[in-house]
């Protein structure tokens, strides 16, 4: 469990700090002004707020491993959208509206889950490193997002290289689900 909570939070992180790091630069490189691009990317982060607030009672009904593994899915496909088809600025935001709530939303319902992790005198502990390793990751995505525009990649690319990390995301958050669920059948 723990091993899957780290590759969890270490990409997911790695990809929010990417996007959020590079999004102002890529929309900058594909004409937004400078303003509309910083704007854009306060709606990204707006979306993140905003969708806390579904995210919270949707887990309670459904439970985490599910919603977590949709919503990472839906920020994915929003950045997916965003790189590969010329949309007008107000679809940019909209778009960036749902990826915003898609990774840092559910970083943000990640950390609550990983309580449900470990038993009450290893959580403090448990989540800690599981937020430090991620950490790794959020230092790591900017310096990735870069390295890749360095490599003359475009920069819709880039934001493209952003879906398979959600994906990842969302694929190990399943498996710890997988695997929560045949330890607790475990004798």
């Amino acid at each position: 469990s723990t091993l899957l909570l780290w590759g969890i939070f270490l990409i997911n992180l790695l990809n929010m700090f990417l996007i959020g790091y590079w999004l102002p630069t890529v929309l900058n490189l594909e004409g937004f002004t400078p303003a509309d691009a910083a704007f854009a990317t306060s709606i990204y982060s707006l979306g993140a707020m905003l969708s806390t607030l579904l995210l919270g009672p949707v887990i309670a009904a459904l439970g985490a491993e599910r919603v977590l593994a949709v919503s990472l899915l839906f920020g994915a496909v929003c950045i997916g959208v965003l790189a590969m088809v010329r949309l007008p600025h107000l679809w940019v935001m909209i778009v960036l509206f749902g990826a915003g709530g898609g990774f840092i939303g559910s970083q943000l319902g990640l950390n609550g889950f990983a309580a449900s992790v470990y038993p009450a005198n290893r959580r403090s502990t448990g989540i800690g490193w599981a937020l430090g390793v991620g950490r790794l990751g959020g230092i790591a995505g900017p310096i990735v997002g870069g390295a890749l525009l360095a490599l003359g990649l475009k920069p819709t690319t880039v934001m493209l290289f952003a879906c398979g990390p959600g994906v990842v995301t969302a694929a190990l958050v399943v498996a710890l689900g997988v695997h929560r669920r045949e330890q607790a059948r475990a004798p």
